[in-house]
Parts: structure tokens; sequence; C-alpha cells
């Protein structure tokens, strides 16, 4: 490491921008057109020739790498005429963006000054040679990291679909077939929601909620409610009357919705907080008789309506999704004998809490690739490869 040099990149090539505007695209251009998006767009005619590394100089900082003809956006940066191994001072600017990028101005639009990049040191090794033997170490490894990432991102869909169809064989029967066996067979019903269970939108938010005769207390928004869990990290209060606390106090085993954005999250309250309450935004679910319904088996009907699409069917759009009280009471659920109701919940729960170890080694050996592929470009960099 001792015989590599830092230059300023100024110094090792030319840094200019494009000149041209974004709307200057074309959708059948013949041209590469790089702008500062992550995509890169087509253009009819070209400026520039050869190997170039662009920079976005605003919003979300990237870099590319590209050997041929192309033209770009007038806030891209395209450095060109190496006096390096150019696939080398790309990786390395690869490397360390968000250190290039530490300074970046401008308060709502974060840009890069030419200076920043001009005058940004990156340490050489002596020879073209080397620099070269260099990349192609890092491309082999950063390949088989890629690899690995490639295979591993087939996960989260093949359990969505595996959650999907455990979901839809409850649903079905299918799931408790065996179980049925040698009992006496009592049919599933298809009942309304408002049959079996009793809805309540929450308090409306306004200045009203805030008068100084109210009892201040917390209360869920959507924001708080997520698919099978309830964040209560951030749970703001509003004042309420002892006839609206009897009315939207939440109990043990309701079932939250959300009545619009992604109109049908929901979870199941577990007495996270005490005394808390519920926004107009969220539906309150409670069973008109325990005896023959567990809300759980509701939450999962839920969860796999929204996975196929039908809860959406009918959805008013007019400003934002939403699922008025008067829609949902009228949805139509199968409703199995409580036993078998109390089983189904049972199995899913094995099944999905398999489903939740897989996911999290999934986002365990993620991370892990993440930090390696961090720790390749260090010692790469650093010299020790």
């Amino acid at each position: 490491m001792s015989e590599w040099k830092k230059k300023p990149l100024g110094d090792i090539c030319v840094i200019k921008t494009g000149n041209k505007d974004v709307n200057q695209g074309s959708e059948g251009g013949k041209y590469p057109f790089f702008t500062c998006a992550q995509k890169i767009y087509k253009i009819d005619n070209y400026v520039f020739d050869g190997e170039a590394i662009l920079i976005a100089g605003n919003g979300f900082f990237n870099v590319k790498y590209y050997n041929g003809k192309f033209d770009a956006y007038q806030r891209t940066y395209v450095l060109m005429s190496f006096t390096e191994f150019g696939k080398y001072v790309f990786r390395y600017i690869q490397f360390k963006l968000d250190d290039i990028t530490s300074d970046n101005r401008g308060s709502t639009i974060r840009y890069i000054r030419i200076g920043d990049l001009s005058n940004y040191k990156i340490p050489l090794p002596p020879t073209i040679e080397e620099q070269r033997k260099i990349v192609e170490q890092l491309e082999q490894l950063l390949g088989k990291i890629n690899s690995a990432n490639e295979r591993l991102n087939k996960i989260p869909a093949l359990l969505k679909r595996f959650r999907q169809s455990v979901l839809s064989a409850a649903c079905s029967g299918r799931l408790t077939d065996d179980w049925r066996e040698g009992k006496e067979l009592v049919e599933w019903e298809n009942k309304r929601i408002g049959d079996v269970f009793n809805t309540q939108l929450g308090k409306m938010l306004s200045k009203k909620a805030f008068e100084p005769d109210l009892t201040m207390l917390p209360y869920l928004r959507n924001a708080n409610v997520q698919w099978g869990k309830i964040d209560v990290n951030d749970v703001l209060e509003m004042g309420f009357s002892e006839r609206e606390i009897k009315k939207f106090t939440l109990e043990l085993g309701d079932l939250i919705m959300c009545e619009g954005g992604d109109i049908g999250r929901c979870a199941i309250w577990k007495n996270q907080l005490e005394n808390c309450l519920y926004q107009k935004a969220l539906h309150r679910i409670r069973p008109k008789d325990n005896k023959e319904v567990t809300t759980k088996w509701l939450f999962y009907y839920f969860n796999l309506i929204s996975l196929d699409g039908r809860l959406y069917e009918g959805i008013s759009e007019t400003t934002i999704k939403h699922l008025p009280q008067d829609r949902l009471v009228e949805i139509l659920i199968p409703l199995p004998p409580l036993p078998e109701q109390e089983e189904i919940v049972r199995r899913v729960d094995m099944l999905f809490g398999l489903a939740d170890k897989v996911e999290a080694r999934y986002n365990a050996v993620k991370t892990a690739l993440s930090r390696a592929e961090r720790a390749v470009y260090a010692k790469v960099f650093r010299g020790e490869m």
C-alpha cells in the first residue's frame, strides 16, 4: 500500500456536465440518455462518445459506468478521458459515493458541486495493470455476492405465495380436512360481517377534540396499525368525553382495521396500552358472541382477500381508497363452527410461524451479504487482496 498514491479526481479525468433538459429524451431514441434518475432513458442524438462515469448531481445520488455514444442531463456529471484505469475509478467512486456526497448542499434538493468531485482524492495502485487486476478480482467477488442475492431475492415472493396458499386452504376448509374425519359434519355458513360482529369507526380528529373539559387519552391512528402488529411507540393523545370513552375504548381481542389508505390492513388489539382509544380512520370490529366466532379467524380471512384482491372489488376511489362501514358490514365471510375455527387458527399460526423463521433468516443473510460486499470493497481498496 506504501506505493499507492492519492490523486484528486480532477487530475485523472475530465469532469463535465450534460446540457440537456430532462424532457429532451425520446422513448424510441437510439442512444442512452443519463439523468439523475437510476433509470437510463433514450435520446435521438449523442454528444459524448467513449468510456465514461456518470454521477447524478442532485436528488438521489447514484453512479453508472458506460462506454459508447450517449448524452446526459445538465445536472449529471460526466467523467471521461481517464489517465488511470476507468473501471477502477468507477468502482472506487461506487464504493465511496456516500463519502463523496456527505457534504451535499441544498435544503430541499440535495446537490453536488463540481469541486466536491474534482477535489476528492482516490488511492491509486502504481500501474494500470494492477488497477485492472484489482477490478477483475473485485468484480469476480461481487459477481458471487450478486448471484447469491439473486437467489435470495426469490424468497419473498415464495413466502408470499406460501402464506396465500395456507390462507386459501384455511378459508376453504382444505386445511382441516383430516381434522373433520370421524366428527359429526357441520356445514360452514356464509354470513355478513354485520351479522356476527359489531363494527364502529373511531372519533373524528378536530379542534373540538382538544377542548379543556375533555380527558386527554392515547388513541390509535392509521399509521399505528400494520398487518398483524400494532405499533404503540408513536401514539398521540386527544380529548374524549365520558360518553366517548365508553364508546371508543379498545378491548382485548378487538380487530382494528384501516378504513382508508392500505384498506383492510388490520391487527388484533392485545392491551398494549391502558385506556387506549382510536381515531375515525380505523374500524373496530368486535364479535357479538365469542361462542360463535373468533377475531383471529376474521383477521386471517382479511389477509386472504387482501392478497387475492377480493377486498378491493367495488372500493370507492373518489379521492382516496376507503372501506366505509356500510360496505364493511355487508362483506360475506365463510364461518366454520367455532371448534374448527380454533383449529384452523392454530394450524395457520404454526405454518406462519415457520414462514416467519424463514423470513427472519432471509433478512439476516441479506444483511450479512451487504456487509460482505462493503468488506470486499474495503479490503480491495486498502490493497489487502
